[in-house]
């Protein structure tokens, strides 16, 4: 259920990118764990929400694109990745998770 519930928070993440493909794929990501998941899916709505939280802190992670000396490349795909530890994103994690426990009979 762990990884279900942190797979969600990384789809969410996506799903707030400006990129179409990035959108789609979170969109699509997200509906496959809503409709296998068992128990209140209400649970998630708090993760989506820290998660839009932590998007619109616009801390996203930036390199030095090697191909254009000068520029910036931003990482998306990372960043959703690590939005998981974020002590916000973590603590609805946790919550949603120790929520739908009991719907999977753990």
């Amino acid at each position: 259920m762990l990884r279900d519930v942190e797979g969600y928070a990384i789809a969410s993440c996506l799903t707030n990118q400006t990129q179409p493909y990035l959108k789609d794929q979170g969109d699509a990501w997200a509906s496959v764990i809503v409709q296998r998941m068992k128990g209140n899916l209400d649970v998630l709505v708090g993760i989506a929400e820290q998660v839009k939280k932590e998007n619109a802190k616009g801390e996203m992670v930036v390199i030095r694109d090697e191909a254009g000396p000068g520029k910036e490349k931003t990482l998306p795909v990372l960043y959703c990745s690590e939005i998981i530890a974020r002590a916000s994103v973590r603590a609805e994690i946790q919550k949603a998770d120790t929520e739908l426990n009991s719907s999977y009979g753990q």
